[in-house]
């Protein structure tokens, strides 16, 4: 999506993986001036550092009530106030969420009723089926011959060439992450 609004845009991303502490949301709007590990806080950070309206919340399940609390705030408000009690307004900011939960039950249950009322659109993702994981490797194909596009213009790629490439069992592989790694790896050795 950021890229989609401005090529070779940096996004704004947060992995809540980091953020399972009691201090959590010091880390998240900095903490107060004067506290040992003092800083201005990651959200603030990214935002300003950011040229489109997107922000990436990773793992969000990961994180503390605070932080929900936090997040229930911003939704509702569409600003924050950080550590120094600057407001920062993200009034017109695409917010996404991302999450391993892996059910409606196990979602109920984490993310709090308050939080849910204020997401907009929730998906839930299923497993690629074999023709879409081939898609994505096309897909890869397509985007390292525009990269390579001087390499790749003395190089034809056939049907067969591409079966060689992608001739690989990836039929276990769920995610595209784990699937382009896969290919990256096998075509280097």
């Amino acid at each position: 999506m950021a890229t989609g609004l401005q090529k070779d845009s940096y996004l704004a991303k947060i992995n809540f993986q980091n953020y399972s502490s009691q201090d959590a949301l010091n880390s998240l709007i900095g903490s107060p001036a004067g506290y040992i590990g003092y800083g201005s806080g990651e959200l603030r950070e990214k935002v300003n550092k950011s040229k489109v309206g997107i922000v990436l919340l990773d793992e969000f399940e990961k994180t503390t009530k605070p932080v929900f609390s936090f997040f229930l705030e911003l939704l509702e408000e569409g600003n924050f106030t950080d550590s120094m009690a600057r407001e920062h307004d993200l009034d017109g900011y695409v917010l996404v969420f991302t999450s391993n939960i892996q059910n409606e039950a196990e979602y109920k249950k984490i993310i709090p009723p308050e939080l849910q009322t204020r997401f907009d659109l929730v998906c839930e993702f299923q497993t690629h089926s074999y023709s879409e994981k081939k898609m994505f490797l096309e897909l890869l194909l397509e985007q390292a011959q525009e990269t390579f596009a001087e390499q790749f213009a003395k190089i034809k790629i056939g049907e067969e060439d591409k079966k060689e490439l992608f001739n690989f069992d990836y039929s276990e592989l769920n995610a595209l992450r784990d699937l382009k790694r896969h290919l990256t790896q096998n075509n280097q050795n």
